[in-house]
């Protein structure tokens, strides 16, 4: 490929899938600095697909209104005159736009400079399956999610580099940021919650994490359902300051690039850390496609045979010890590794 002048991603959602899968865009702008990047999301996170500064262009789906959207939208896109297309995410949805963009380019073909090149994002369903139900590993490993979307750019000359991605929030999300954290001084971000609870790491780890932590100040992120996350302020109200369910999900985003650690398991917020390359740690448990990849974030894990057994912690655990791949990073490792990666 000698050139790319105008490129397509599509990934409609969901918010960690759509922070790991920005990796692509760093990549090919670091290949191709003048490159038009256009990104194709559902409505709900436009505003995110917004905050990188590198695509110059969303285009938002409403998915509830169905077919006839996908046909309509898909003629818009058409008109773009692509001369690359990446499927991001092989949904139904993301397929038919695709399917149509394929159709339209030779019934259109006078409309645009040249055919599109079209590229999908591989599902390896064959190797889940030998994986979660064979314990066969055919995946690279660690699986760094990140990575799984670059690595397909390869076709059109891309190296599988993970660059930092960078961020342009609104500044009205900023000044209010700003004013929940003033005061506060330096502090460490958690992130103790997760869609999954089988992959959290448990509330009595975090609880005792604070305890060994006089030194340390944190700000706790989380969402309106996270109620537990109030229990760690409890412990020390002038060194915890507990946000979740209070801001935004762009207002967490600024949150953890303010703080000087984020401390999280395999969520959307840990993805948010690893994607700006700021320092964080990971707790991975269960799940198989949640490890960070970039210089600065740091893996701990437990050893354990049945382990990964799930694709996003949702399932059953099959040990004796419920989720003991999570209760044995005991709280003491994680404050050994907090000291070494700040101080």
């Amino acid at each position: 490929m000698k050139a790319i002048e105008k490129i397509l991603i599509i990934r409609l959602s969901s918010f960690g899938d759509i922070i790991q899968a920005f990796a692509a865009v760093d990549a090919i702008r670091a290949k191709y600095p003048k490159a038009e990047i256009h990104w194709l999301v559902k409505k709900d996170f436009a505003e995110l697909a917004k905050c990188n500064k590198e695509i110059d262009f969303v285009w938002s789906f409403d998915s509830k209104k169905g077919f006839l959207e996908v046909l309509s939208l898909s003629f818009k896109l058409h008109e773009q005159a692509f001369t690359h297309i990446y499927d991001a995410h092989k949904h139904l949805r993301s397929i038919l736009f695709m399917l149509f963009l394929r159709i339209l380019n030779p019934l259109l073909l006078l409309r645009a400079k040249k055919p599109s090149t079209f590229l999908s994002r591989p599902k390896n369903r064959i190797k889940r399956l030998l994986l979660f139900k064979f314990r066969v590993n055919r995946f690279p490993w660690p699986f760094v999610g990140a990575r799984s979307f670059v690595d397909p750019l390869k076709k059109w000359g891309i190296p599988g580099e993970l660059y930092k991605t960078n961020y342009e929030f609104p500044e009205g999300s900023s000044l209010r940021v700003n004013d929940l954290i003033k005061d506060f001084g330096d502090f460490i971000c958690l992130a103790p919650s997760a869609a999954w609870k089988m992959k959290r790491w448990p509330l009595e780890h975090w609880k005792k994490l604070v305890e060994i932590s006089p030194e340390k100040k944190f700000v706790v992120i989380g969402g309106p359902k996270d109620d537990f996350c109030a229990e760690l302020e409890k412990i020390a109200p002038d060194r915890v300051l507990n946000l979740a369910g209070q801001t935004t999900l762009l207002e967490s985003l600024i949150i953890i690039n303010q703080s000087r650690l984020l401390i999280s398991a395999d969520t959307g917020s840990l993805h948010v850390s690893d994607s700006m390359n700021h320092p964080n740690i990971a707790l991975i448990g269960p799940t198989a496609f949640g490890f960070p990849g970039r210089k600065k974030s740091k893996v701990l894990e437990v050893e354990m045979s049945c382990r990964p057994c799930t694709k996003d912690g949702s399932g059953k655990c099959t040990s004796t010890v419920y989720q003991k791949c999570m209760v044995d990073i005991r709280p003491e490792k994680v404050y050994q590794a907090m000291k070494e990666k700040i101080g």
